[in-house]
């Protein structure tokens, strides 16, 4: 027997068991193992989640709203900064790439980029660590700056650059 989970229109969770002989499943609730199928009945048992549901769900709750907090601040940045220094960082940065690679000039260039991003992201990573050192909290900036350039590296990797 296999089986899958499920969760069906009425919010409950089941637990599907295909048996191996025949072509039709066999539906059991997860909370009290009642068997039925979808087409005949349900179950009236609903299912608590799960310590690890609950966690992860007010877990994607702040993600939804510190990334849409996080957005504004990246085009706040974008528009101040621009893209020069980086596509200054990116030309010196090609240079630490093997001159025989499999890299045409567009994606050596993407490459220079993302590396540019990884130096700057080292910086951000150094001053996490020099506050840490000297008995202090980093702030709340720095890691706001580590979220935009990951951003930045996985646009650039995605669109060959970033925006000018």
């Amino acid at each position: 027997m296999t089986s899958s989970v499920y969760k069906d229109d009425d919010g409950h969770t089941w637990l599907r068991l295909l048996s191996d002989g025949g072509p039709y499943p066999l539906d059991n609730c997860m909370g009290c193992g009642q068997t039925g199928s979808q087409a005949t009945g349900k179950c009236e048992h609903t299912i608590a989640p799960t310590a690890f549901e609950q966690a992860w769900e007010a877990f994607d709750k702040w993600a939804r709203e510190t990334f849409e907090h996080d957005m504004e601040r990246c085009k706040s940045k974008a528009r101040e900064y621009g893209s020069a220094d980086l596509e200054i960082m990116g030309v010196a940065m090609q240079a630490l790439l093997p001159g025989a690679s499999d890299l045409h000039d567009r994606s050596r260039h993407a490459a220079g980029l993302e590396m540019g991003i990884g130096f700057y992201l080292l910086g951000k990573a150094s001053r996490l660590f020099g506050a840490w050192n000297k008995g202090r909290e980093p702030s709340e900036d720095t890691w706001h700056d580590i979220t935009i350039y990951s951003l930045m590296a996985r646009f650039v990797r995605d669109h060959g650059g970033w925006i000018r």
